[in-house]
Order: structure tokens, then C-alpha cells, then sequence
């Protein structure tokens, strides 16, 4: 056959005279067939639950059209086990609409499943509304953790309190502990009157507080410390002895600017040595002087 139409033919035929092979057919030609338009053919006849095996043999390819018709069809089978599986082993379909499509079920698995496809699609407050009316608080905790949102974790802690859940309450703490404001945890136990119930969320917050500024501390003294000795190190460097710094680069006139007598005279007009030494620099006799100098 290479008319793939020929195959298609075959599959209504199957489907209708012989549904009891539809299955076998399939499974003959699955690696010649377009595995939605399959889908399309079967639910036109409304047979889909006639080709569960091959559907569910094909399901690895994560077509969504085949999703969509497996997932449909567990809801109907009331098979929450097997749709809990697919849907969270195979990604592509509508998972909203799934969701929606299952929050009102009457059995609570269903809503359950409901309230995770939520979750996984990050639509926390639906999510935990689901969970919080089936009492199903481990879930609501969870979601509100993942989500990492203050308001989504201390409204739950409120609903606790109003619904005199203490026990939820503490263990609400611990698990969303890293998005809970400490002011509003002790506002909420000091109305309610559950102290007790706040203590273990208080002691590690405290703890983490002390240690956070002992660190805090500690690096500050080290940059102190490390910052002293930089300046010390810098002062040893520059502190050269003052006769000695006066000598360097200047060559044999040393023995002018170090011997006695030849040293600075403030009291000199300009500042100049005295007349010994520009005499002596001048290769002149004390007391010569250049004819004409009027001295400044």
C-alpha cells in the first residue's frame, strides 16, 4: 500500500465492522499513521475508548491530541491513578482547561489533580483555595512555599488562625518560614492567644538573626584589622629618615648641605645659604666675591 489514504480507510472499516481489531490495525501500521488525525477519526465515531491500547502504546511521543483524548478519557473511566500519571508524566495539553474541567468532580482526587495542574501553571490562590476546601492543608503549605509570595503565605497562616487550626498554624511556620514577615507571625499569635504555637518560629528566627550579625561583626573587625595593618605597612614604607631622604640624588653637594656651618640660613634675604657656601660652590675663597655683586 502506498496510498496512505488506503490506511485510513482501513481504520473506519475496522472501526466499524470489526471494532474488536481496530486495535490490532493500529498497532500493524502505527509507524505509517498520523496519530492525531487517528485521534479525529475516532472520537467523529465516538470510539476513542476502542483504541485505548494503541493510544496508550503511542502516548510517548507526547502529541498532545493524544493527551488530550487519554486524559479525557480516564475522567470518564473515573480512573484518577492513571490520569494523575499521564498528566504529570506527559506535558503537552490544555492544562488549565483540564483543570477547570476536573475542580468540581465529585470524587476529591480528581480535585486534588485539579488543584497540582494549578500549581504546576504557578495559579497559587486557585491552588490553595482547592486544597483549603477539600482540607487537604499538607497541599495548601506546599503550594504556598513554592510559590515564594509573602501575601500567599501569611494570608494561609490567617485563614488557619480564623478557622482555630493552631496545629496547622505552627506547622505553616516551619514550612513557609522562609516567607513569613516575623512582625506579622507575632501579631497573629499575640491576638489568638497561641504564643506557644509561634515559640519554635521565633527561636530559630532569633538564632539566625544573632548569627547573622555576629558574621556581620566579624567581618566588619577583620576589614578593621586588615585596613590598620594596609596603613601600617604604608607608613614603613614612606618613613625614611629625613637626613637621609635631604642626600638622596644630589651627588657631591652633600658635603655642603651636612657640614657644619653650611646649613640653611632663615635669616638670609631669598632664603640662601650663607656666603661660605656659594663662595665654596663657586670654587671662590671665603671672603671673594664676583665683581659687581650687589648681594640680594
Amino acid at each position: 500500500m502506498n496510498n496512505t489514504e488506503t490506511y485510513y480507510k482501513a481504520i473506519r472499516f475496522y472501526q466499524e465492522h470489526h471494532p474488536e481489531l481496530i486495535n490490532d490495525i493500529l498497532n500493524h501500521l502505527v509507524s505509517k499513521l498520523d496519530h492525531s488525525r487517528v485521534v479525529d477519526i475516532a472520537e467523529r465515531a465516538d470510539n476513542i475508548a476502542l483504541i485505548k491500547g494503541y493510544l496508550q502504546g503511542v502516548q510517548k511521543e507526547d502529541i498532545s491530541e493524544v493527551n488530550e483524548a487519554l486524559n479525557n478519557l480516564y475522567v470518564e473511566e473515573e480512573d484518577y491513578d492513571a490520569l494523575r500519571q499521564s498528566v504529570f508524566k506527559f506535558k503537552t495539553f490544555d492544562q488549565i482547561a483540564l483543570a477547570e474541567k476536573v475542580q468540581r468532580h465529585d470524587v476529591m482526587e480528581f480535585r486534588r489533580i485539579a488543584a497540582e495542574l494549578y500549581k504546576a501553571n504557578e495559579r497559587w490562590a486557585e491552588s490553595i483555595d482547592l486544597s483549603k476546601a477539600d482540607k487537604l492543608y499538607k497541599d495548601a503549605m506546599e503550594t504556598a512555599a513554592q510559590s515564594k509570595n509573602n501575601e500567599m503565605c501569611e494570608g494561609l497562616l490567617e485563614f488557619f488562625v480564623d478557622e482555630n487550626l493552631n496545629s496547622c498554624f505552627g506547622a505553616a511556620l516551619f514550612m513557609c518560614y522562609d516567607y513569613i514577615r516575623a512582625d506579622v507571625v507575632l501579631e497573629l499569635a499575640w491576638r489568638y492567644g497561641i504564643l506557644d504555637y509561634s515559640m519554635p518560629f521565633f527561636v530559630q528566627f532569633i538564632r539566625e538573626y544573632v548569627s547573622k550579625v555576629d558574621t556581620l561583626w566579624d567581618e566588619r573587625e577583620k576589614s578593621k584589622k586588615q585596613a590598620e595593618k594596609d596603613a601600617a605597612e604604608a607608613e614603613q614604607a614612606m618613613g625614611v629618615d629625613p637626613s637621609v631622604a635631604m642626600t638622596m640624588g644630589l651627588g657631591d653637594q652633600t658635603m655642603y648641605l651636612t657640614a657644619p656651618g653650611y646649613g640653611y640660613d632663615a635669616g638670609m634675604q631669598g632664603g640662601y645659604a650663607q656666603q661660605g657656601m656659594m663662595q665654596q660652590g663657586m670654587g671662590m675663597q671665603p671672603g671673594m666675591m664676583p665683581q659687581g655683586y650687589q648681594g640680594y
